[in-house]
């Protein structure tokens, strides 16, 4: 699976990919409030149901090996989990891409960085440093 721009980790890599060279700055979840951690929390925990429809699918399937039906169970399940996995991974891409651009230049203000006008990769190097301690 090569994580092309049809597939849950293609869309969350295309949205990560657009932040990463944009900021250069490794976003840690500690920095955020609770109120910018609870859509993003939703939101994984609604792409951890889809997974987890996916996995009743697939022991649906090894039940169809005995009980024929259970391979209508195990399609349907495995439909549904891959259609609300490809919207939710999309939601919780694009989540975390808003909570990066609006949480970044704060941060860095609270690092000790000014930062004027849009933040820049050079911008999120300093930030990161900070982060790392030097490391």
């Amino acid at each position: 699976m090569d994580g092309g721009p049809y597939t849950g980790r293609g869309r969350a890599r295309s949205h990560g990919l657009r932040s990463r060279p944009r900021h250069r700055l490794a976003l840690l979840w500690l920095t955020l409030s609770e109120e910018a951690r609870a859509p993003l929390t939703r939101a994984q925990a609604d792409f951890t149901g889809a997974a987890r429809l996916a996995s009743w699918g697939g022991l649906y399937l090894v039940l169809s090996l005995w009980w024929w039906p259970a391979s209508l169970i195990s399609v349907g399940a495995w439909t549904i989990a891959w259609w609300q996995g490809r919207t939710y991974m999309e939601h919780l891409a694009q989540l975390v891409e808003a909570t990066i651009d609006l949480h970044i230049t704060p941060l860095a203000t609270i690092l000790g960085r000014v930062v004027e006008g849009p933040f820049t990769p050079a911008d999120g190097e300093a930030v990161t440093r900070a982060l790392h301690k030097g490391y």
